[in-house]
């Protein structure tokens, strides 16, 4: 028990991160209730997060509200952009369901793909925005690239982003959920998500060395033997572990095989016939010269 309760225990620091995310969350809760000021704390709220989660925290007010003061303008810019744009997409679904007013396929389709690309470029916004200084113009770009070259992320970060409002309109007692842990753990979820992509940009070299690394222990990989045998790197042949054969090496093979059939097989076995004959030969000579030298050594003595 008095390991359990240590100060340096896996336990105790588990439950000092869960006491930070509450507190980030009701720092996040209090400055939306403007809600013009949303973006800038969502902001916040991801900037606080990704160093909680890179074990990088200080003070979490102090870098809550450092971040909320350098991103409130260009946050909230974008998320008046975004609600706006996100009002009228409802609004068109909200006519489209009701029938009041007659849409066709075609203006169907581009709506549902405004709404899909609204919604990933909505989950990654205020997370470039945390992490990287640029005009909002390259931001909203970059929220795109990232979202469709990363789609399976994309789609973990939009159902762990509207969660909680789901959980609102669904449950009443959701309520003190989401204000004590309904947006900072979430956003620490997606934390670990995007830390990955991260750590590919910010760290090309790291990526490189790791597909070295792979490259390296595909060439030690072993060929699987229908028999099971070893192979010629001496190696047992596993059932996990197969290598497929190059087509270059099976047309040689093939080539080989034409080759054989044509009676090359049969020509070199005459001509290595006929050199270990000559070598009989020649060795049967070098024999006679010996016992003749012998012979007449024997009679000179």
């Amino acid at each position: 028990m008095g390991g359990i309760f240590n100060l340096d225990s896996k336990f105790m620091r588990a439950l000092s991160k869960l006491a930070d995310l509450m507190w980030i969350n009701i720092l996040t809760m209090v400055c939306s209730i403007p809600i013009f000021t949303i973006g800038a704390s969502f902001t916040a709220m991801h900037t606080a997060v990704y160093k909680l989660y890179k074990n990088e925290e200080g003070y979490i007010t102090r870098e809550f509200f450092k971040a909320f003061k350098a991103n409130f303008k260009q946050s909230t810019l974008m998320w008046l952009l975004y609600l706006v744009i996100g009002l009228v997409l409802c609004g068109d679904i909200w006519l489209f369901y009701e029938g009041l007013v007659d849409m066709g396929t075609v203006v169907k389709v581009i709506i549902g793909v405004a709404l899909v690309v609204y919604l990933f470029s909505l989950a990654w916004v205020f997370v470039l925005q945390s992490r990287y200084e640029n005009p909002i113009k390259y931001t909203m770009r970059n929220t795109i690239v990232v979202s469709m070259t990363h789609v399976l992320y994309s789609l973990m970060m939009i159902i762990l982003f509207i969660s909680p409002v789901v959980l609102l309109l669904l449950f009443s007692w959701a309520v003190p959920v989401c204000f004590l842990l309904g947006f900072s753990v979430p956003a620490f979820v997606q934390s670990i998500l995007y830390s990955r992509i991260f750590d590919k940009i910010e760290h090309p070299e790291i990526e490189e060395e790791k597909k070295e690394d792979e490259e390296n222990q595909d060439d030690w990989t072993l060929e699987e033997n229908p028999d099971g045998t070893e192979t010629e790197d001496g190696g047992s042949s596993g059932e996990g572990k197969v290598q497929t054969t190059a087509p270059e090496a099976l047309s040689v093979n093939d080539d080989e095989a034409d080759t054989a059939s044509e009676g090359d097989l049969p020509e070199k076995a005459n001509t290595t016939d006929a050199s270990n004959a000559e070598e009989v030969c020649s060795l049967d000579e070098e024999k006679k010269q010996g016992t003749l030298s012998a012979d007449n050594g024997g009679e000179a003595t």
